[in-house]
């Protein structure tokens, strides 16, 4: 028997004994938790072999000189023309956390472009933490059919309506999606079902809904801590499997709160923000100036429908924001055909509307 199979053997035992001794589910499967996912640790350590600086110097050569094979190797368009102009879209390989406030859009916008991706023939995985997959499938309905989601579910519909519904049935059906509602939080279950995703469905982005809803096996240590475990084991999946993977995340209070400044999101509003701004390769905030009851910029221009993906964190390349617009009924996004200048809104008038 070998050294690591002895180690197995021995790990078994002693939650065995433990068990015998102290009768508690909840710990026993904690117990194999952590021994699946230390064994899973040993497994990535196979793989992360060395390479030659040779070999690295191949892949740049693609990535510098042959534009086409690298964006096909290296990147895949997000499907928004200002995000794909300024970022290749999104880099393979990457962790990228989304973080808004309740309200703002964030699973609205997970929607939009996994339908943008998987219209480009993008295998997709949506995994939901919070919502079952009829309520997922009604918001893909109501962002390819652009009614609201208020109507949709309801599901009354005029004649027009009706004929727009089925249409978006039919598309949906086509889109290469997969939707899983993982009501059990463990963050080794949800690595297990997102191999399963990448490896038997051909998966290339994953989208998470949301990373403040994952737990861990390690209870007992503080929620920081059990993030940058969370965060760590998810980049270390997209890596394994060269994988996008989007997370989706709350920012605190502080944003409201927040005694100087404007409303614009920071990475100091992620919630534990330590262990998700270290581990992530973007940040990127939802940012919509309406959501404060703002209908106008310094400059005149109008904030109805507007929307910036701020990103805030970018470990290959610059900081930069996105304009995005608004689709009626709040049912999507759409490319910003505004003014190009940034919305600027002054803390006075901040101050001032949320007297």
């Amino acid at each position: 028997m070998s050294n690591k199979m002895n180690l197995i053997v021995n790990q078994l035992n002693k939650i065995t004994e433990r068990y015998n001794s102290y009768e508690n589910e909840d710990e026993l499967k904690q117990d194999i938790e952590s021994l699946l996912f230390s064994l899973n640790e040993s497994e990535l350590m196979k793989i992360n072999k060395p390479v030659t600086l040779s070999s690295v110097a191949d892949e740049l050569n693609t990535f510098y000189f042959d534009t086409t094979k690298a964006r096909e190797e290296f990147f895949i368009p997000s499907g928004y023309k200002d995000f794909d102009k300024e970022l290749s879209g999104w880099r393979k390989g990457e962790l990228v956390v989304i973080g808004a406030r309740p309200g703002m859009g964030k699973t609205q916008l997970m929607i939009d472009m996994a339908v943008r991706l998987a219209s480009q023939d993008v295998n997709c995985g949506v995994v939901s933490l919070e919502q079952n997959k009829t309520a997922i499938g009604s918001k893909f309905v109501s962002n390819i059919s652009s009614i609201s989601q208020q109507q949709v579910v309801k599901g009354i519909f005029n004649p027009a309506e009706k004929e727009q519904v089925r249409a978006a049935l039919v598309k949906l059906k086509t889109l290469p999606i997969w939707v899983v509602d993982q009501h059990q939080s463990s963050i080794t279950l949800i690595l297990e079902r997102c191999k399963q995703l990448i490896t038997e469905q051909k998966v290339e982005v994953l989208f998470l809904d949301y990373v403040q809803l994952i737990g861990t096996i390690h209870r007992r240590q503080n929620r920081e801590t059990e993030l940058a475990l969370i965060t760590r084991s998810l980049k270390r999946l997209a890596v394994e499997y060269n994988v996008v993977i989007i997370v989706l995340s709350q920012l605190s209070r502080s944003v409201e709160t927040r005694a100087s400044g404007s409303k614009r999101p920071m990475l100091s509003d992620l919630r534990e923000s330590g262990a998700i701004e270290q581990d992530a390769d973007k940040v990127i905030f939802l940012y919509r100036p309406e959501y404060y009851g703002l209908t106008e910029d310094e400059n005149g221009n109008s904030t109805k429908g507007f929307a910036e993906l701020i990103v805030a964190k970018n470990k290959i390349g610059y900081t930069i924001d996105i304009p995005l617009q608004v689709k009626k009924d709040f049912t999507g996004f759409a490319d910003y055909e505004g003014p190009k200048d940034s919305i600027e809104i002054s803390w006075e008038r901040l101050t001032e509307i949320n007297k």
